[in-house]
């Protein structure tokens, strides 16, 4: 996991001193990638359809991309499941935050360095 693929929150405890909490957000395009050799066929060209255009497969319904994997709706849900989420509407709640995160570390600006 990248550095892009965490939080950290930081919190101070009643003595001053400063903890650093990472929280560790599910990188979900990696997990199609890994669980890929694993797939079955059909469930590959899910993948396929996903891996080729990650925006399209988060605003597709399921029946979009069913259509375009060519594949039935429930090889759709069952890919899903293939790869550790609970269904399609938990797959594409992950696949758009890794966008937003892929996005944000992006768009995020090289601090500055002060070299005197």
């Amino acid at each position: 996991m990248t550095e892009a693929d965490s939080q950290v929150l930081r919190t101070t405890d009643e003595d001053g001193g400063r903890h650093d909490h990472v929280r560790r957000i599910p990188d979900i395009i990696s997990q199609v990638k890994d669980s890929y050799a694993e797939l079955r066929p059909a469930e590959r060209r899910v993948a396929d359809v996903v891996l080729d255009d990650v925006k399209y497969a988060v605003d597709a319904s399921n029946a979009a991309l069913a259509q375009r994997a060519g594949v039935s709706e429930p090889t759709v849900t069952r890919f899903c499941r293939a790869i550790g989420c609970d269904g399609v509407r938990d797959f594409k709640l992950k696949l758009a935050q890794s966008l937003v995160v892929g996005a944000l570390y992006l768009a995020t600006k090289p601090q500055p360095t002060n070299s005197d």
